[in-house]
């Protein structure tokens, strides 16, 4: 943490945190947004696309189909924890910068508004973060046990 500037220049600094602080909550928002809106995307014409191939009595193409949902899956997945890195620097930022100006917005919401703050708060992952696991998890194994019941019995 820098040290408070001298009287003088010290409106500028905070203005200048403010519009960091602002910066910084966008940013995060818009992790969090974009991850679920190309998950929508994936997710959605993964799911499609097998529903598709599944109208067909061809064996390959539902295998190469799922399987290629299996993957864009885990892509998004990976995509999702990537971005959750992001937006929790950002979150980091945001909590320096209320402890700064005294805000408390984040602060106070997990540390409890009497509470003191520790000098390093511990940042929890975006919100949702568990349900794309277990959102991921339980996709590819219902993919993975459909590529198999259609390869074995299909």
């Amino acid at each position: 943490m820098t040290a408070v500037p001298p009287l003088d220049e010290q409106k500028e600094w905070y203005k200048s945190l403010r519009t960091e602080y602002q910066v910084a909550m966008e940013y995060a928002i818009h992790c969090t947004e974009l991850t679920w809106q190309v998950g929508s995307i994936l997710i959605g014409g993964s799911l499609a696309a097998v529903a598709l191939s599944l109208t067909t009595n061809a064996k390959i193409p539902i295998a190469l189909v799922t399987s290629g949902a299996i993957v864009a899956i885990i892509a998004w997945f990976l995509f999702q924890r990537r971005n959750g890195n992001f937006a929790a620097i950002a979150t980091d930022r945001m909590i320096t910068i209320e402890q700064w100006l005294r805000l408390g917005l984040h602060t106070t919401s997990r540390y409890g508004a009497r509470q003191q703050v520790p000098p390093n708060p511990h940042v929890p992952k975006p919100s949702g973060h568990v349900t794309a696991a277990f959102l991921a998890v339980g996709l590819v194994l219902v993919l993975s046990l459909l590529v198999v019941y259609v390869l074995i019995f299909g």
